[in-house]
């Protein structure tokens, strides 16, 4: 039986690591203000259709294009906090 446990284990956490999320804030900025420019650097950066290896080339490279996109309109990020799921950015008040 653990035999049948250890695959699914290992599954679940490869795809648990890779949930995550970036924390920013900005000094007088709201959290409508965060969500505006990190959908509009999310635009900016998106990329094509994938498959493959390439996809996470792609993927590291989007997220490094967004954090200079919103790095560039004046956030810094507060951390990370990982295996939690939902979106890249949070906005951190």
């Amino acid at each position: 039986m653990t035999a049948l446990l250890r695959p699914g284990l290992l599954l679940f956490l490869a795809l648990t690591g890779c949930l995550y999320y970036h924390r920013w804030s900005r000094p007088g900025a709201t959290e409508q203000e965060f969500y505006r420019d990190s959908m509009e650097c999310h635009r900016m950066a998106s990329g094509g259709w994938c498959y493959g290896a390439y996809c996470d080339t792609m993927a590291r490279n989007q997220r490094d294009a967004v954090a200079r996109c919103l790095r560039a309109k004046g956030w810094y990020p507060v951390g990370v906090v990982s295996m939690t799921g939902g979106s890249d950015e949070e906005y951190a008040p």
